[in-house]
């Protein structure tokens, strides 16, 4: 059972708001003992309109994550008697303990009256970043539908008991995600240019073509995991031998990135950017990577791939043939919880804070905000390809309509969500998901 203390606007427990998916879902992984099941819920079809919701059905607690940041917004616990839960180190819920108008008043101390709500017939008690939801009956409806009155016991002299608890960051009605903290480096904004390489904003950091092992190692430290691609699948198509010495990736499975080296000169040759959607059979293996794409230069000609060349292309391409050819070991991440795998559907709830404002993502849309990368300077807005939240129908109408492309599908049991189409311009490819979406971009020196 799990025991959390709360703390109003900031967490349940281990649960924190602002906290990345991937955080919580590890969580829940390696406490599958006091956790024994997770249902992911997200919108099939257009999955940034809601939220992404994470529901520990045993436990009584469902998180709900803004879709673009990927970041934990609100803590709702719905069933206060599946865990025992405690502010300032008092108890005021558990399995023996109900959290009552009169135990939760004391615990937590005086407030303003709270709100009727007439659609659910709940009073709602309000304290900063934290709001406890009460059943009325029907018979004392009146008593308490002007908001003046506080239920703590009703004529009957029985007390009402806490249905629902949420925690959030900010006010009852316009919660809001908290500012990022300058030393977490999740969702830091990447600049990211056609041929040339990315820029990571935040810190100030460059990865470019060329590049050795050990300029990266300087730049973003070392990575997750280092795998070697012995097995590409794709090679046929590029009428390539297998190389002497296997080329090799550093995943940066935090910053959803990848970055291969070729295994003869050990420089920098692809740069592959992940976006972390739920419908991807990658889900979870990284985070979210909060990219721009841009065009070098306004003379940039895109040359779609015919069918021929999108094979040759993929061949060189599969950059993620590390997530599914090799086995996976003590170091890698899996895609999935095996409990959030079997019960991934579309959720139509509404979000939990009725007319919360929309949370801005803050994803940088503006080229002339992003900072030029090496030896190329300031980036013309007008060069601004997609971001990691843009429709492929977009990337088309800046670089053209794209050639054939290289669909991966693999067997239901191994990937359930479906097949991803593979598009490919002069040095950049982009998997594309059934809904439209880009799950990953590659960017290569041409």
């Amino acid at each position: 059972m799990l025991y959390c203390n709360v703390h109003p606007g900031k967490s349940v427990g281990e649960f924190t708001i602002g906290d990345p998916l991937s955080r919580g879902l590890r969580f829940a992984k390696d406490n599958v003992k006091d956790i024994p099941s997770i249902e992911l819920k997200y919108n099939e079809k257009e999955p940034l309109d809601l939220d992404i919701t994470l529901d520990l059905s045993k436990n009584g607690i469902r998180l709900h994550y803004e879709p673009c940041t990927q970041k934990l917004r609100v803590v709702e616990v719905y069933n206060l008697r599946a865990m025992r839960l405690s502010y300032d180190e008092q108890l005021f819920s558990a399995p023996d303990m109900a959290a009552t108008f009169e135990v939760i008043y004391n615990r937590f101390g005086p407030t303003h009256p709270g709100k009727y709500d007439t659609r659910s017939q709940c009073y709602e008690l309000h304290y900063p970043g934290i709001t406890f939801t009460f059943p009325i009956p029907t018979k004392y409806v009146n008593k308490y539908s002007s908001g003046r009155d506080m239920p703590l016991k009703f004529p009957d002299d029985s007390t009402p008991q806490v249905s629902r608890m949420l925690v959030y960051f900010g006010v009852k009605g316009r919660a809001t995600l908290p500012p990022p903290v300058p030393t977490d480096f999740y969702f830091e904004p990447v600049s990211a240019v056609i041929t040339e390489g990315v820029r990571f904003k935040q810190r100030n950091v460059f990865v470019g073509f060329g590049m050795t092992p050990q300029d990266l190692l300087s730049e973003l430290g070392e990575p997750e995991r280092v795998f070697e691609k012995h097995n590409d699948k794709m090679r046929i198509h590029s009428g390539q031998q297998a190389a002497a010495f296997p080329d090799y990736f550093f995943n940066y499975f935090d910053l959803g990135v990848d970055v291969l080296f070729n295994g003869t000169t050990h420089t920098v040759i692809k740069i592959v950017l992940h976006t972390n959607f739920p419908s991807h059979h990658d889900f979870y293996r990284y985070s979210k990577c909060n990219f721009s794409l841009f065009k070098p230069d306004a003379e940039y000609d895109p040359e779609p791939m015919v069918e021929e060349d999108a094979h040759e292309g993929e061949g060189r391409e599969q950059p993620q043939g590390q997530g599914r050819d090799e086995p996976t070991g003590s170091a890698a991440r899996p895609p999935q919880t095996n409990a959030a795998a079997a019960s991934v559907e579309m959720s139509e709830e509404l979000v939990i804070i009725e007319d919360a404002a929309p949370v801005v993502a803050s994803v940088e849309k503006s080229a002339a905000a992003a900072a030029g990368l090496q030896g190329s300077g300031a980036v013309d807005e007008r060069l601004l390809v997609c971001t990691s939240d843009t429709k492929f129908q977009e990337v088309e109408r800046v670089l053209g309509r794209a050639g054939s492309p290289v669909v991966h599908k693999v067997a239901a049991h191994q990937n359930p969500f479906g097949p991803t189409c593979y598009f490919g311009y002069k040095g950049v490819i982009f998997e594309v998901m059934e809904d439209q979406h880009i799950a990953s971009v590659c960017l290569f020196k041409v």
